[in-house]
């Protein structure tokens, strides 16, 4: 542990005891979450040690009308190596009233991620919030107007991303992003720019919900997706039923960091959905037309349902254009207020496994949870699992056996925040 992480470390100790001295329009507090865990398997004739960690994460926190700051820290001792880290830290102002402009700098966040209609353009984890520090400016308050520019560096990497979000008009309403990362001497070498635009709007009778993506000036690098939305022409003896046209198209040379596209995408889809008004039923139909091929065209079905008796059905199944499927059906029932049971098969084309499970919660801050599988279609290759947790006051625990491929493994886990 070198010294400069030592003060980092004790100086949020402290931290806690800036409250006597700051004026009454700051709010200040001080918090320890510790986590202890360990994972051990069975070898043969006796148990061996995998891994062990135990690391306690310190933060302290001051709020104001007009200035969040934050420092977080952490000791970490996992198996052999002990570390001490400034892991999270942000210093935001804002001026106060309305319209209001902020600006700040942050460690240890500030990744992007960008929303799509229903897979996300941009996911959690392309960039590792870790590795970022910047600087942010931000603008709004005007008619529910707001905006950001945030710039950041991640190792040799310089990340540039823009949000815009429009005010609501009473009938429509929209989003832009722009994300672009520029590799520098030594980076990664990732080069990407991604402009999004998603355009909602709502005329009672359907809400129409656009996205366009791409890039600037490159043929091809395009996406356009697209849903109507609350289009409702008729209610069934088992509920409301809801309409949902769609489409996904995106350019040959598009792409993402994120699983919305794929390049040269064209599919067209159409959802059927039930919703409960007079019983405990829901289901829908989806159908998936994929126009330059068949690795997209499939339908799916799913079901769910509530008996007067407290027993539970649920259905989901897929079946694509190739021939190959997919299919779960599971069955529950609650003994009680403390217990339930849950019988479950998933065939996937020729293989078919069933599943059980059995959960007993005696207390509110306890319970347990047995599950038991095996192949039903050949081999019985079984698995069998226990996992028992609890919350006591500041204090949370687990122990999880498992039971795989004929070893046993066996884990532990131990937390608490103190405050």
């Amino acid at each position: 542990m070198n010294r400069s992480s030592l003060l980092i470390i004790t100086g949020l100790l402290s931290s806690s005891a800036l409250g006597d001295s700051l004026p009454e329009v700051w709010s200040t507090g001080a918090e320890c979450l510790v986590r202890a865990g360990a994972e051990a398997h069975w070898m043969t004739d006796h148990p061996a040690l995998d891994s062990s960690m135990v690391e306690a994460e310190l933060s302290a926190n001051a709020l104001s009308p007009f200035a969040d700051l934050r420092v977080t820290g952490a000791l970490t001792a996992a198996d052999s190596v002990r570390t001490a880290e400034l892991r999270r830290a942000r210093a935001m102002l804002r001026w106060p009233g309305t319209p209001w402009v902020g600006a700040g700098v942050f460690l240890g966040e500030g990744a992007p991620f960008v929303e799509g209609l229903d897979d996300p353009l941009i996911e959690h984890g392309w960039i590792s919030p870790d590795s970022m520090r910047g600087m942010t400016l931000s603008a709004g308050g005007f008619l529910g107007f707001r905006g950001s520019y945030s710039l950041a560096m991640s190792g040799a990497d310089t990340l540039a991303s823009s949000t815009v979000r429009s005010p609501w008009l009473g009938f429509a309403g929209m989003d832009y992003s722009r994300t672009a990362l520029h590799s520098g001497p030594g980076g990664t070498g990732r080069e990407s720019v991604l402009n999004v635009l998603m355009i909602w709007g709502d005329f009672r009778v359907v809400k129409p919900w656009v996205l366009l993506a791409g890039a600037e000036g490159e043929p091809g690098r395009w996406a356009v997706e697209a849903e109507l939305r609350g289009f409702r022409p008729m209610d069934t003896g088992w509920g409301r039923l809801e309409l949902v046209p769609g489409m996904s198209f995106a350019g040959d040379s598009f792409s993402s960091p994120g699983p919305a596209f794929t390049p040269g995408r064209r599919v067209l889809t159409l959802k059927a959905l039930i919703s409960p008004d007079r019983y405990m039923l829901g289901g829908g139909l989806i159908c998936s037309v994929d126009l330059e091929g068949d690795s997209l065209t499939f339908v799916s079905l799913l079901g769910n349902m509530l008996s007067e008796a407290g027993i539970s059905y649920s259905l989901r199944g897929t079946l694509r254009e190739d021939g190959s499927y997919a299919a779960r059906g599971e069955i529950g029932t609650a003994a009680g207020c403390d217990a339930s049971a849950f019988l479950a098969a998933d065939a996937i084309d020729d293989s078919v496994r069933v599943e059980g499970r059995a959960l007993y919660a005696p207390r509110s801050d306890a319970s347990g949870c047995l599950t038991v599988s095996g192949d039903a279609s050949g081999s019985l290759d079984p698995a069998c699992s226990l996992d028992v947790s609890a919350l006591i006051g500041p204090a949370t625990g687990r122990i999880g056996i498992e039971w795989r491929d004929g070893d046993v493994l066996l884990s532990v886990e131990i937390g608490g925040l103190l405050r």
